[in-house]
């Protein structure tokens, strides 16, 4: 979804979407293949965290929708410094939003919820 997002943007509205880097240097282009890269790069984070919350915890899957939206509010950090375009702001805003939308939902509600001795953890006892 966000590299369509990325399409309409370049293709149809004729955005040029560059990030200003802080240390001065040019800015960074936005292109399709960092857009795919770091859309699964989150998506692997999140379903990590996720699978290890459910080996630990209880509570795994409302202690992940915590950590997921509290780091979904952070990626917008750095949106909000200067030097990069409006246009290209709200584009990878509603990239983190697409990203967020498919991955948050999918997830949680997939998720045992990681109780310790579920079914899909329990050994099964032997039978008579």
């Amino acid at each position: 979804m966000p590299v369509l997002i990325w399409l309409v943007a370049v293709s149809v509205a004729g955005c040029d979407l560059r990030v200003a880097d802080p240390s001065g240097r040019p800015a960074l282009r936005v292109e399709p293949g960092a857009v795919v890269v770091l859309a699964l790069i989150a998506a692997a984070a999140g379903w990590g965290l996720l699978a290890l919350l459910e080996r630990f915890t209880r509570a795994a899957r409302a202690v992940w929708l915590v950590a997921a939206l509290s780091l979904i509010l952070v990626s917008f950090l750095p949106l909000t410094g200067s030097g990069t375009a409006p246009a290209t702001r709200e584009v990878l805003g509603l990239m983190h939003v697409a990203v967020a939308a498919a991955v948050v939902p999918t997830m949680a509600f997939t998720s045992p919820g990681g109780r310790r001795g579920s079914s899909a953890t329990r050994e099964v006892p032997a039978c008579c």
